[in-house]
């Protein structure tokens, strides 16, 4: 139990015992990211639609950076939300939100590298007691949908927008086209130091 899906070259595999979580269901026995990540039912079709986008993501295999990377999970987070109304990851939101503009200064200093161990594919690794408030796995998943969510909406046109997003070769080009550090800076005005860079105070 280690995934929520997969997409291969055969098709899409779904791990249903991930979706299988009732009001009942005891967790004492899993580690804290294995009691976040087990989930109802409700949440398969947007599961489903995650990774059918990484089923037609035809470049992510070559991506190499933590931000390539990170926007190609977000590409899949962003329209698995569209298209079924489903977020499938509630913690990094509720976290990454909390603390964005202190996150970002973070990730910026790593993106175009290629150690992904501190941001994404790390679930069971970070430490973690399960507290509300911790910092969770896979954050990488948060801004890559921050970044696609921009670039959504700054499109005229949406179909386009998901076209690009689906066969995107130039993720630091995506990045500008998004506009996202842009919104970012406006958003926490008086987190701005007179150079312009983000101070390392967040949101909370």
């Amino acid at each position: 139990m280690n995934a929520g899906g997969i997409a291969t070259e055969q098709g899409l595999v779904i791990g249903a015992e991930i979706f299988s979580k009732a009001p009942s269901s005891p967790l004492d026995e899993l580690n804290a990211w294995e009691a976040n990540a087990v989930k109802p039912a409700e949440k398969i079709p947007g599961v489903v639609v995650h990774e059918l986008v990484h089923f037609q993501q035809r470049t992510l295999s070559s991506a190499g950076t933590l931000l390539a990377w990170s926007i190609g999970e977000g590409i899949a987070d962003f329209l698995a939300e569209l298209i079924a109304g489903c977020r499938i990851n509630e913690l990094q939101h509720e976290y990454g939100d909390r603390h964005e503009a202190e996150l970002w200064q973070e990730f910026k200093q790593v993106m175009n590298g290629k150690d992904l161990s501190m941001w994404l594919y790390n679930g069971g690794k970070v430490p973690s007691s399960g507290k509300p408030g911790e910092r969770p796995a896979d954050l990488g998943n948060y801004f890559g949908h921050r970044i696609c969510q921009a670039y959504y909406e700054r499109a005229s046109d949406k179909k386009q927008a998901i076209k690009d997003m689906l066969e995107v070769r130039d993720f630091a080009g995506f990045l500008a086209a998004s506009g996202y550090e842009r919104i970012l800076a406006a958003r926490y005005k008086s987190a701005v130091e007179p150079t312009g860079s983000l101070t390392s105070q967040g949101r909370h």
